[in-house]
């Protein structure tokens, strides 16, 4: 749980407009992944979306790769127009990643990562409302999690347009320059 400490302190300082949700994003994203897709959309489909999205990404994150922690990472589309990587390749690693479905253990490690954020609440190690974080939690359930989207606080100051895959896959189907290292 060490690495989840981290990378939620990381995010902490890098977006200080994070609102309870979106920290409970990363932890849905490093949990289940893009797995919640299943085997849905094809591989065409993936391709097209992020050569569309793309086009009118204009994201202020900062990073071309934000790591999210257990082999996932958030691969920024300003790699597209920046013609660090094709919009084929990244839709090739994404529909590769989206491959391992939800477990019961990944539930498990869902309920655990949330209490862990709870308690760096408490601890004051996160400062967010818990009149908030109350609400929002009141509202998932934890059985059968479904995907969250960004506050509006955090897609106005960020405008964050990315794709979660795995670094393992990644790596293998990309040599990263410096500009893309993890």
């Amino acid at each position: 749980m060490d690495e989840l400490k981290t990378i939620l302190l990381k995010h902490r300082d890098k977006y200080p407009l994070m609102t309870f949700i979106d920290y409970l994003k990363i932890i849905y994203q490093n949990t289940f992944g893009p797995g919640h897709f299943g085997s849905g959309p094809s591989l065409q489909m993936l391709i097209d979306a992020i050569k569309s999205e793309a086009m009118v990404a204009t994201s202020n994150t900062g990073a071309l790769l934000v790591d999210i922690g257990f082999d996932y990472v958030r691969v920024d589309l300003q790699v597209i127009r920046q013609n660090l990587m094709t919009a084929e390749t990244l839709g090739k690693i994404f529909h590769e990643s989206m491959k391992k479905l939800p477990g019961k253990d990944d539930i498990h490690a869902f309920r655990e990562r949330v209490d862990m954020l709870v308690d760096m609440i408490d601890q004051g190690l996160i400062t967010l409302s818990q009149v908030e974080q109350r609400a929002v939690l009141a509202k998932i359930d934890f059985d059968h999690p479904a995907p969250l989207t960004h506050s509006n606080q955090y897609r106005e100051a960020y405008q964050p347009h990315y794709r979660v895959v795995s670094k393992t896959i990644l790596r293998e189907n990309l040599k990263l320059s410096d500009e893309l290292s993890i």
